[in-house]
């Protein structure tokens, strides 16, 4: 029973995540028309004994006349698409507007030595 609950939460995460090359959305089919996420990207900036610090950034773009507020999640996956860490922030954009997401992350050496690829969720705060 246990293992069915999990291999249905993997699938229902695994369909609302998509992978950095696509332009992920989770929200409704109108709403997913609007806001684009492109050319992600990461690299570590310093590494110490037990953490590094990884800057991620991403490329956004409104495409509709309306306001968007949303929250980017940039995730950082193993080979097999585990989320090992993550980074987020919120952004709000103007209409037909583009903007260019950065932060900074702070993750083990241990995680960062087995990140593989990134996946980029956005999600709408506004109705």
């Amino acid at each position: 029973m246990n293992r069915i609950l999990v291999l249905l939460v993997a699938i229902l995460m695994l369909t609302t995540v998509l992978a950095c090359e696509k332009n992920p959305f989770s929200g409704s089919s109108s709403e997913s028309n609007c806001l684009r996420a492109s050319n992600p990207s990461y690299r570590v900036q310093e590494r110490q004994l037990f953490w590094c610090y990884i800057a991620w950034k991403v490329e956004l773009k409104n495409v509709c006349s309306r306001p968007i507020d949303a929250i980017v999640t940039f995730q950082f996956c193993d080979e097999d698409g585990f989320v090992l860490d993550y980074g987020f922030d919120s952004v709000v954009m103007a209409e037909y507007s583009t903007t260019t997401m950065q932060d900074l992350t702070t993750v083990k050496v241990s995680v960062e030595s087995r990140i593989h690829h990134c996946v980029v969720k956005l999600e709408y705060r506004n109705p």
